[in-house]
Formats: structure tokens, sequence, C-alpha cells
């Protein structure tokens, strides 16, 4: 393993000056939502059980999810991620 250092700057930070000498600085995001889920909130039979957030809706009077599935954001955002670079080019 490499020695890292977690200093950083320390009492040297670098003088960092925006263009037009701007005080702020704006990110905008853009969520894109791919699919839809079951959900009983919406009148479904049931809900899903892969979420990566367990579903506050207990289903045969159990909390169905106790564990979250991290990986779950990156799988659904590829495909959004995709289309969205098929439509730029």
């Amino acid at each position: 393993m490499e020695n890292r250092d977690f200093i950083g700057y320390g009492e040297n930070p670098p003088n960092i000056v925006w263009p037009n000498k701007a005080k702020i600085a704006i990110s905008v995001v853009v969520n894109y939502e791919e699919g839809s889920e079951y959900s009983l909130l919406d009148g479904d039979t049931h809900h899903e059980t892969n979420n990566e957030v367990p579903s506050p809706v207990p289903l045969n009077n159990v909390i169905c999810l106790t564990n979250h599935f991290l990986s779950m954001g990156a799988v659904l955002v590829f495909g959004g991620c995709l289309i969205c670079l098929r439509d730029m080019v």
C-alpha cells in the first residue's frame, strides 16, 4: 500500500480566482428517471423487493427489505446515460 498525504494544502491553500472575479458557483443537476417500480401506495398488488432503499410499506406484515442494495443505483442509471449519449451524437 502506498503512503498517502492526508495534509493536503495545509497552511498553503491555492489562491483561486474565478473568471470575472465571480463570487458564486452554480451547479445544475438534471435527474433522468428510467422505468418504474411497483408500489402499494400507487394501487399495485405488491411492491418492489430489490430497491436500494427499503420500503416503509410492509409486505405480509413484515418490512420486506432490511439490506440496502447500493449497487442498484449504478445499474439503473447506466441505461439512461447510454440514451443521453446516443441522443447527443
